[in-house]
């Protein structure tokens, strides 16, 4: 694995279309499963609706619901996966032999640092650094970062005691 932290200029959202558990039937009767869209995002309806373009040959959209629209951080996680907004994520810190988890939000509210992004720890007593570009970066550091799952799809990982 690189010890570069691996940043994009790609512009990327995801949203879902349907939520997760919502009885959503096909045409045959058939339970349909909850569904992430990905590509450019497009407001409607001032702001109030989103879409997400997700073919451009022809253009081609989808509605999703926008609580659960989320933009894609640049950052990648150990595994080569796109980190994006409302992301679950597992960090490890293996010098100082600690793991925690945290939600990925987009935000700098104690001006600590200069990145947009930061992780809200879900684990209780948590005294690590939250800027994300801290954690990306693992062979030097020692830490690593893995996302295990979302907030929409995973609310169970948000109850750690």
């Amino acid at each position: 694995m690189s010890s570069e932290i691996l940043f994009s200029s790609e512009i990327l959202f995801r949203g879902q279309t349907r939520r997760k558990g919502e009885k959503v039937k096909n045409f045959r009767g058939d339970p349909m499963p909850s569904e992430w869209v990905y590509g450019r995002m497009l407001s409607q309806n001032n702001g109030g609706d989103f879409s997400i373009i997700y073919t451009y040959e022809p253009i081609d959209t989808r509605v999703v619901y926008t609580d659960t629209v989320g933009e894609y951080t640049g950052l990648t996680d150990k595994n080569g996966t796109k980190i994006f907004e409302g992301d679950i994520l597992k960090l490890v810190d293996k010098n100082q032999n600690y793991e925690w988890l945290a939600v990925v939000e987009f935000g700098n509210p104690n001006a600590t640092y200069s990145w947009g992004w930061q992780l809200r720890p879900i684990t209780k007593q948590v005294r690590m650094n939250t800027d994300i570009l801290l954690w990306v970066e693992t062979e030097i550091t020692g830490a690593t970062a893995e996302i295990i799952g979302n907030i929409h799809d995973n609310p169970e990982l948000l109850e750690v005691e």
